[in-house]
């Protein structure tokens, strides 16, 4: 056991993100404590409470958190202006696990990631933005339908429903106005694509250094409308399947997609890369998730599914990555 080693697994109850719920914290703590003594968990909840993490300025820092918000006027930051944990950590020479501000911030911006992807001719889907009144007909589209539309930052499928998928202008100009009420920015609007659909954790191996990539399946039941995609009430009810890839042509081909997905944004460590296939079965880059939750999320799944790596390993995993790279 490292008893010198201190670790602070923080997490945050304010308007950023929390991606740690309790039953997380307290497993990724029970994890940490097997081979680190001094392992503590820190609330931000008040700017106190970062002044506070940054005086003790801990050797590691767990992070479950992108972004902080101490009030209702922190809601409305975009991402140029986000009070991103990662650069107050590393500006007072804190380490911390996972990526850094950069890549972070081009993560939750779905078209930047999309474009930065595009730059090195991985495949994404056929996409714009589109704000209400902004197309005041049919024929000036972009794309054609099929459509797919959802909120530009956010993840975890929130916005994503079954009213996702359009087929007429109507329903175009519908699920726009309702997505920008909700989320008070411009709304992405992709080519639908009605393949299977892939996700990918992704870990960077201690002793060769080198990234490893660990694909599974997600298989989402069909909705009502005939489509098949996840949406916010799939995840929450848990309701799809995750399956190993049998085919080792396809799994080394997605493997090595999402290793260069996750290079070309910039990340760091471990994280999740999600892909799509079209009708003709070809891949595309749908999004990234640079900070997965560490609880039942497909992240942690794909490291015992594929992997076949314990939870409290995967954990330590994590921390041991930063701690060799601050050495």
């Amino acid at each position: 056991m490292n008893k010198q080693m201190r670790i602070e697994i923080v997490v945050t109850n304010t308007v950023g993100l929390d991606l740690m719920p309790r039953s997380t914290v307290k497993a990724v703590k029970e994890s940490l404590e097997k081979n680190f003594q001094n392992v503590k968990v820190t609330n931000i909840k008040t700017e106190i409470d970062l002044k506070n993490l940054i005086s003790r300025k801990p050797d590691l820092v767990f992070s479950g958190v992108k972004y902080l918000g101490f009030n209702e006027e922190d809601k409305k930051r975009t991402s140029k202006n986000k009070i991103w944990l990662s650069s107050i950590l590393k500006e007072h020479g804190i380490n911390h696990t996972g990526s850094e501000t950069e890549a972070l911030a081009l993560e939750i911006n779905k078209v930047k990631a999309k474009k930065a992807l595009l730059k090195l001719k991985i495949p994404t889907a056929k996409f714009f933005t589109a704000f209400p009144g902004q197309f005041n007909k049919q024929s000036v589209l972009p794309v054609s339908y099929p459509l797919f539309i959802k909120p530009m930052y956010e993840g975890d499928s929130r916005g994503i429903d079954e009213g996702s998928v359009v087929r007429n202008f109507s329903e175009f100009k519908a699920k726009v106005k309702q997505l920008h009420n909700e989320h008070h920015d411009k709304v992405l609007v992709e080519k639908y694509l009605s393949g299977r659909e892939f996700t990918v954790g992704i870990i960077r191996d201690l002793n060769t250094k080198k990234l490893e990539a660990y694909p599974v399946e997600l298989i989402a039941q069909i909705n009502s409308r005939g489509y098949r995609f996840l949406s916010k009430k799939d995840k929450k009810e848990d309701s799809e399947s995750v399956i190993q890839i049998i085919d080792i042509q396809l799994f080394k081909q997605i493997a090595k997609l999402a290793k260069q997905s996750f290079r070309a944004l910039g990340a760091r460590d471990y994280g999740r890369i999600d892909f799509r296939m079209d009708q003709n079965n070809r891949l595309f880059f749908l999004e990234a998730n640079l900070v997965p939750g560490m609880g039942k999320g497909y992240f942690s799944r794909a490291m015992k599914m594929v992997k076949k790596e314990s939870y409290s390993k995967m954990v330590n995993n994590l921390a041991s990555i930063a701690l060799c790279r601050a050495r």
